[in-house]
């Protein structure tokens, strides 16, 4: 999902933002896609960031991407971190992941976490 993370200035992770916005509580409309996706990666700005003060509420991104995974029924692949992207990167083109990345397991738990994000999306689809 190609979308921008929606970050407050307090470091919040508010949602993705796509369409009206994907927040902690709209994670369970996840449940449609159950079954039709391994992973979900989510090259969105800081989309799986947390600040200890938000820890398991609103603003914490490692709980958003736990939910949509165990909504979805898929691994669920993010960063921690801002995302940039090359001006002449073509369109519809994913580059790499910035920073740490990473990968929650069908059940919603932090499976692993890596520099090298694309090898994460690799071990699961290969």
């Amino acid at each position: 999902i190609n979308c921008h993370g929606i970050v407050s200035r307090r470091g919040e992770v508010l949602g993705l933002d796509i369409g009206t916005g994907i927040e902690l509580e709209d994670t369970k409309h996840f449940a449609r896609l159950s079954g039709l996706f391994k992973c979900i990666v989510l090259p969105s700005c800081k989309a799986a960031s947390r600040r200890a003060k938000f820890k398991g509420r609103v603003g914490d991104g490692k709980l958003l991407c736990s939910k949509i995974a165990i909504a979805s029924g898929s691994y669920v692949i993010a960063p921690t971190l801002d995302q940039w992207r090359p001006f002449d990167l073509p369109r519809f083109y994913m580059d790499k992941f910035e920073g740490l990345v990473l990968r929650f397991n069908r059940s919603g738990a932090l499976e692993k976490r890596s520099f090298r994000g694309r090898k994460l999306i690799n071990d699961v689809v290969s």
